[in-house]
């Protein structure tokens, strides 16, 4: 395929784009929008096919089908790489426009009805010829554009003829339009006026009517909060009624849970008497029985041989001692249930006990503060460690750092200490230094003298340091307005006594209730329920 110049005025090259998209195609249609010699047209049209040689289909493919569908088209593709296909000329990038532009202008490419011959190099710069075709259609516009001015100047003259008759009749005109107008203007000015007269009548009848509608509106208004008000106060007092009532109900069911409690404690201890006198008489009886057999055996024994004389006056006085020990026990029984039962706390017990503080209106940080305190490094707190401690190991553990000895034995279940409850009450109070008490575990226990040694129960002992530890108050971390229930009645037969001590164990014991409603309740001081709640709380008689 030979390739020529031609004369680029006369030869239109129409060029088609393949496999350009986004600004790669932008810039090359801008790039032949601006040459006045190549026109952008369908691939079906064009004599000269652009391809983008960096597709992402195989070259072999791209280069194939280009073949097939534009035999006979120039074919020019564009890539970074040096590309050899059959058939295309490579234009490789970087490129300018200009570049471009003289790629596509060596085809020869003919227009139809033109006669597309070779320019030699003196012809392309010599001057461009005037063919006679020119010549004569420019002669003949300019005969043309003569004539209509000539024929213009005629028009002009025959107009002035017409224009003297004309003036006469545009100035009637004139005058009757203006009468018209004067008559329309005055017409338009009453209809104006009357307009506005209605306006303002039917704005003055507007405002009437709005001034109406306001004042029924502030009446209604006036008339609603009026009824909303009595609504409400009745609703008020509604209320007030039924929080009466609710409190006369709880304050009457509270009498009668106070009553009930008082009948039943009575009948407890009525009940407690009546067992003491039926174990009181029935020692009587074994005792007299018992006074009887040694009788008869002192008689038995005197019929017998005087070697045996001594014998009978050893047993008489033995026998006597056994009924006395008898006789004691019932007698402790009956004085020991007298004494927690019936017994009356004096004050120097109470306050020991129960602390002097009043009540607190646990709502308030600064009243809250002073209910709360601290057992840590405290006596209590070590008593129920070795507790825990021995329970593990199976062994004793002493309480090391006091001023005297105690242990805790998990057999037996007791502690042994040298402690009078005068000397214990001073210890539960006070704050020991960091790990100034200790534990220490012994495998074999020798107690020198066991004489010198109380022995208490562990329960017993440590509901009786939690109470005086406490004296009124709760331990960090325990919360008097939470629900909660007793699940073990201590027996103050036993356990160290408190004010009301009855009347609070059998209200937790069948209720599931915080701190503060049992002082509701029962109508007591909240540190008397306040010790008892640390008492159980130290030996975990509380559950959910």
């Amino acid at each position: 395929m030979s390739i020529r110049r031609n004369n680029q005025l006369e030869n239109v090259r129409k060029i088609a784009l393949e496999g350009f998209i986004g600004p790669n195609q932008a810039m090359l249609e801008y790039c032949f929008s601006s040459a006045v010699d190549c026109e952008l047209v369908t691939a079906s049209r064009a004599a000269i096919i652009i391809v983008n040689g960096d597709q992402a289909n195989k070259d072999a493919d791209v280069q194939q089908q280009i073949n097939e569908k534009f035999q006979d088209a120039y074919k020019i593709v564009i890539s970074i790489r040096d590309l050899n296909w059959d058939g295309f000329i490579l234009l490789k990038k970087p490129h300018t426009s200009e570049d471009l532009l003289n790629l596509v202008r060596r085809f020869e490419v003919e227009t139809p009805g033109v006669d597309a011959t070779h320019v030699s190099g003196e012809e392309k710069h010599a001057e461009p010829q005037v063919r006679p075709g020119d010549v004569d259609f420019y002669r003949g516009g300019q005969y043309s554009k003569k004539r209509k001015s000539e024929a213009l100047k005629q028009k002009l003259i025959r107009g002035n003829l017409v224009v003297s008759a004309s003036d006469r009749l545009v100035k009637q005109l004139e005058d009757e339009i203006k009468t018209q107008e004067a008559e329309l203007v005055a017409k338009l000015e009453a209809e104006k006026l009357e307009q506005t007269k209605l306006l303002i009548a039917k704005k003055k009848a507007l405002k009437l009517k709005e001034l109406k509608l306001e004042k029924l509106k502030q009446e209604r208004l006036k008339q609603e909060k009026l009824a909303q008000a009595r609504l409400e106060k009745e609703r008020i007092a509604q209320e007030n009624l039924k929080k009466e009532r609710a409190e006369q109900a709880r304050l009457k069911r509270e009498q009668l849970e106070r009553e009930r409690l008082k009948s039943e404690r009575l009948e407890k201890a009525r009940l407690e008497k009546e067992r003491i006198e039926q174990v009181r008489i029935e020692q009587e009886r074994i005792n007299k029985e018992r006074l009887e057999r040694v009788r008869l055996e002192q008689e038995k024994k005197a019929q017998q041989k005087p070697s045996a004389d001594k014998a009978p006056v050893h047993e008489a006085e033995t026998t006597p001692a056994e009924f006395e020990v008898d006789s004691l026990d019932v007698d402790a029984l009956e004085a020991g249930s007298q004494s927690y039962v019936q017994h009356a706390l004096t004050a120097e017990e109470v306050l020991q006990r129960c602390g002097n503080a009043g009540d607190a209106d646990l709502s308030k940080k600064e009243e809250r503060r002073r209910v709360f305190f601290s057992v840590e490094d405290s006596l209590l707190v070590k008593m129920m460690e070795s507790v825990e401690l021995a329970r593990k190991m199976e062994q004793p553990v002493e309480i090391t750092g006091l001023p005297g000895t105690m242990y805790f034995l998990p057999d037996e279940d007791v502690f042994y200490s040298t402690f009078s409850d005068d000397f214990l009450n001073q210890l539960a109070l006070t704050r020991f230094g960091y790990q100034e008490l200790d534990l220490e575990a012994h495998s074999e226990l020798e107690l020198d003298n066991k004489n010198k040694h109380l022995i208490e129960d562990a329960k017993t002992l440590i509901w009786k340091v939690a109470i005086w530890t406490a004296r009124g108050r709760l331990f960090n971390g325990m919360d008097p307005e939470r629900s909660m229930q007793l699940s073990t009645k201590p027996d103050f037969v036993r356990f160290l006594p408190l004010p009301s001590g009855e009347e609070i164990s059998d209200v937790w014991a069948e209720h599931s209730l915080s701190a503060l409603d049992v002082v509701r309740i029962l109508d007591v001081p909240q540190r008397v329920v306040f010790s008892f709640m640390s008492g159980a709380y130290s030996l975990g008689w509380f559950q959910e």
